[in-house]
């Protein structure tokens, strides 16, 4: 089951975070070493049964109890079954089976007459068939039709609590978490109240930025990195772990070597990382005259190109209309045609072209054309 857990965390927050996986039959739980947060799945009944549970548990500085769920697959299969048929449920203890049948119940199983069944069980029930949560090992010699209907997963609320204290509570908004809320057979009802309660004006703040298609890099007044949303991330090739909380000038040394003093705030740069052109702009943090920090805006120059052109195609379009055509152009001679057909072949490009002559000689009207 530990590694099974894992698992789930490793597909929903694997490329931020390292994942240790740690179980009491194995003794590994004991070997995990120090970690920022901790997510457990001990229930109450093992902290009764096992006072070494118990100690580490409270031991924990960052612990999150983990709710567990059915699958909305589980809970939809169980529906198909008749009304009135008789089930072996089969869990690892007696406690966990109650906690599984009643949550059965509570999900709307009603259907189904589940009996509890579990290792060291002194009788078996007489039942129609038995259903497992994912132990199938559990199930006694000799069972007839034996249907597997998965383990519980996470609830959602303990995936919510998760992000909020790792800080990524844009997690919250992304594919991952709506994906993985829609596999389970109920989203708790204060998934909501959790999110929006937790979700402080940072949060806020970080699922904004990450909007943005400009890099945004934040620093304290220690230099260090408190904030780098998702283009920035990808500008400069470098996950949260890797920087979030450490000195700029260790962690991004290409992008902060350029900056430093308070004189080069404000001012662009032009710089090359990752192979790429960035403009970058360093801009002052400050509460009326104190210094809070500072942070840098990056954008690709070709992008930053490519928005200037269309803004001036919209300003061009808005203001006046060119008149002339090339049939208004006067002239027959070999340079005059040689000209009008060299200017019909480049008015199909984009690029910026240049009209050379003296004064008089219908430059505007050239352009009017090509325009045209």
């Amino acid at each position: 089951m530990a590694e099974f857990y894992g698992q789930v965390f490793q597909e929903l927050f694997g490329d931020e975070v390292d994942i240790v996986v740690g179980a009491t039959e194995n003794d590994s739980v004991w070997q995990m070493g120090k970690a920022d947060l901790y997510v457990s799945s001990v229930t109450s009944y093992d902290v009764m049964q096992d006072s070494r549970i118990s100690e580490y548990v409270n031991e924990m500085p960052e612990a999150i109890r983990m709710d567990v769920t059915f699958s909305k697959a589980a809970i939809d299969l169980l529906r198909t079954y008749p009304d009135g048929t008789k089930a072996l449920l089969v869990n690892q203890n007696t406690h966990m089976v109650m906690e599984c049948i009643t949550q059965l119940y509570h999900l709307g199983i009603t259907n189904i007459e589940f009996y509890p069944c579990y290792p060291g069980i002194d009788r078996l029930p007489a039942a129609d068939l038995t259903f497992t949560v994912g132990e199938p090992d559990l199930v006694p010699e000799g069972m007839g039709h034996v249907v597997d209907i998965g383990s519980r997963l996470p609830s959602a609320n303990t995936i919510c609590e998760t992000a909020l204290k790792l800080g990524d509570a844009f997690f919250l908004e992304g594919k991952r978490f709506k994906r993985y809320r829609n596999r389970l057979a109920s989203v708790d009802y204060s998934l909501e109240t959790i999110s929006s309660n937790n979700m402080t004006a940072e949060n806020r703040l970080e699922i904004i930025l990450n909007a943005l298609d400009v890099g945004i890099v934040c620093v304290n007044k220690q230099f260090e990195v408190v904030l780098i949303n998702k283009t920035a991330r990808k500008m400069l090739n470098v996950s949260r772990s890797e920087v979030l909380g450490k000195p700029a000038s260790e962690v991004l040394p290409e992008l902060y070597a350029e900056f430093g003093e308070e004189e080069n705030f404000n001012a662009p740069r032009l710089l090359n990382i990752q192979r790429a052109d960035l403009g970058a702009v360093l801009m002052p943090l400050k509460l009326e005259e104190m210094m809070l920090g500072s942070f840098v805006t990056l954008q690709s120059f070709r992008e930053t190109e490519r928005q200037q052109n269309t803004l001036r195609r919209q300003k061009t379009q808005q203001g006046r209309k060119a008149e002339g055509q090339f049939k208004d152009m006067i002239g027959s001679s070999a340079a005059i045609n040689r000209m009008r057909e060299l200017a019909k072949r480049m008015a199909y490009n984009d690029a910026p072209i240049h009209i050379q002559g003296e004064a008089g000689t219908g430059k505007g009207l050239l352009a009017q054309a090509i325009h045209s």
